[in-house]
């Protein structure tokens, strides 16, 4: 469960087990007007993921106002970061802690001719979030 400042909730869970087994994404957004999982949200219409790279290229050729979206790609990708530390250590994550955390996820050596390290399970309680 993400609380945000303004007081809405998003809640997501996945489960993506191998090939063959039950996987489902869910999300779902609770606000003051109600709460949503997007389906709801009536007709397809565009697809999102073509229209994100039809405004970037309309953005860098002049058509419509330059598109900067750093801070959001960084604030979400970071959102999902919490989740994992949450799920992992049992620990409610705020982002106080995240951003005062001292986990690095970054690779000791850069080389793609070294194997990657295997990192081990994660089990809540025995995980520490650092």
């Amino acid at each position: 469960d993400f609380v945000y400042p303004s007081g809405v909730h998003l809640y997501s869970a996945c489960r993506q087990y191998p090939k063959g087994c039950y996987r489902k994404v869910w999300n779902t957004v609770v606000g003051s007007k109600g709460r949503t999982d997007g389906l709801d949200m009536g007709s397809k219409g565009l697809d999102p993921y073509v229209q994100e790279h039809v405004r970037l290229v309309s953005s860098i050729r002049g058509d419509i106002p330059y598109v900067n979206d750093g801070m959001t790609v960084a604030e979400s990708t970071l959102t999902c970061i919490m989740g994992r530390e949450a799920a992992y250590s049992g620990v409610e994550i705020t982002w106080d802690m995240i951003m005062a955390s001292k986990q690095d996820l970054q690779p000791k050596a850069l080389d793609y001719k070294l194997a990657m390290a295997v990192t081990p399970v994660a089990v809540p309680a025995h995980y520490e979030f650092v």
